[in-house]
C-alpha cells in the first residue's frame, strides 16, 4: 500500500488526464498564479467554506434555523461571515482593507442568507459532522479526504453534502471516469449507510443542490434513485455505490502502477490544464479536435 497526497484530488485528476495526476501530484508541477485584484475565486471559496462551517457550528439542525427570526438568521450569518474573513485576514491583510472587507461580508451575507433559504425547504436534519476527515485506504492507495459536512435524516441515515461555488452536473459522477469522484468516495466510506450524496452549489441566484438521494425530496431539487434516467442501468441503490466503489478502484490502481499516460478524457481538461508545458498535447490535440 501507498500513501499519496492531494486526497480525493489526485483520483480526480486521474480520471481527467493520468499524465496531469503525475505531473501535479507526483512531481509537484504548478503554474504560476497571475495576480488578481482583491480575491481570487479559490480564496472566496474558503471563506464561502469557513463561513458555513462556522454557522452550522452554532446552529446544528433545521429546527435551530426555522426558529430564528429574520434579524436573527442575518446576525448569525453575519458573525459566521466576519468569523471566516478574519481568518483569511491575517494571510491577506493588505487586500483585506477595511472598505473591501465591508464590501465582502455584505456579498458573503447576501449569498449565505440565500443558500440557507434553501437549506429551510429540506427534510429534517440534523448536522452530524463539519470538515469530517477520512483516512481511506481503497485498492491499496492510502488518501486523506475531507467532507465539508454529513447531515443525519430523522430516520437515521446519512447524507453527505460537498459546497461548490460553481456550476455542476449529476452526469459527473457516472462517466466512465468520474470527473468529480468526491463525492462518491466519501459516500464509500462513511461510518454508517449513506441515504444521498448532494453537491451544494452556492452561487448567488443559481444556489442549489446537485446530487442524488436513495429516496427522492431528500433536498429540494433533486429526484431519487428510481426516479432518475441516470441510475435506469442499476438494480439498486447498493449497486450503484457498488459501481461507483469499483470505478473509484479502477482509478486508484492506475496511480498505484504509475500509469501516467498523456490521455486527457476531453478537450476541456486541456483547456483549463496548468501542466501543458510539460505535455505539449493541447498543441497537437487541438488541431484534431478542432477537425
Amino acid at each position: 500500500p501507498g500513501r499519496a497526497p492531494g486526497g480525493s484530488s489526485l483520483l480526480r485528476a486521474q480520471a481527467a488526464c493520468p499524465f496531469q495526476a503525475f505531473a501535479r501530484h507526483r512531481l509537484g508541477a504548478r503554474s504560476l498564479e497571475e495576480p488578481v485584484t482583491g480575491l481570487g475565486p479559490p480564496e472566496r471559496g474558503i471563506i464561502m467554506h469557513s463561513a458555513l462551517e462556522y454557522f452550522w457550528q452554532r446552529c446544528r439542525d433545521q429546527a435551530t434555523l426555522l426558529g430564528l427570526t429574520a434579524q436573527e438568521r442575518t446576525s448569525w450569518v453575519r458573525r459566521a461571515v466576519q468569523q471566516a474573513i478574519e481568518g483569511l485576514r491575517k494571510q491577506r491583510p493588505l487586500t483585506l482593507t477595511h472598505e473591501f472587507t465591508d464590501l465582502e461580508e455584505e456579498r458573503l451575507v447576501s449569498l449565505l442568507l440565500e443558500w440557507l433559504e434553501l437549506e429551510t425547504r429540506r427534510r429534517s436534519f440534523q448536522v452530524q459532522d463539519l470538515e469530517r476527515r477520512f483516512d481511506i485506504s481503497i485498492n491499496g492507495l492510502q488518501l486523506n479526504v475531507v467532507a465539508d459536512r454529513i447531515d443525519r435524516l430523522d430516520n437515521g441515515r446519512l447524507v453527505v453534502i460537498d459546497y461548490k461555488a460553481g456550476r455542476h452536473s449529476l452526469s459527473e459522477w457516472f462517466q466512465e471516469r468520474p470527473v468529480e469522484p468526491q463525492v462518491p468516495l466519501y459516500s464509500l466510506f462513511c461510518p454508517e449507510p449513506v441515504a444521498g450524496v448532494f453537491f451544494g452549489v452556492v452561487r448567488r441566484g443559481e444556489s442549489c443542490f446537485v446530487g442524488l438521494g436513495e429516496e427522492p425530496d431528500i433536498v429540494p431539487g433533486c429526484q431519487g434513485f428510481a426516479e432518475h434516467k441516470l441510475t435506469r442501468g442499476f438494480a439498486s441503490w447498493e449497486n450503484l455505490l457498488s459501481a461507483w466503489r469499483s470505478s473509484l478502484e479502477a482509478l486508484a490502481g492506475e496511480v498505484l502502477r504509475g500509469w501516467a499516460r498523456v490521455a486527457p478524457s476531453t478537450p476541456q481538461v486541456c483547456r483549463q490544464c496548468d501542466v501543458q508545458p510539460l505535455c505539449r498535447v493541447f498543441e497537437c490535440q487541438f488541431c484534431r479536435w478542432q477537425n
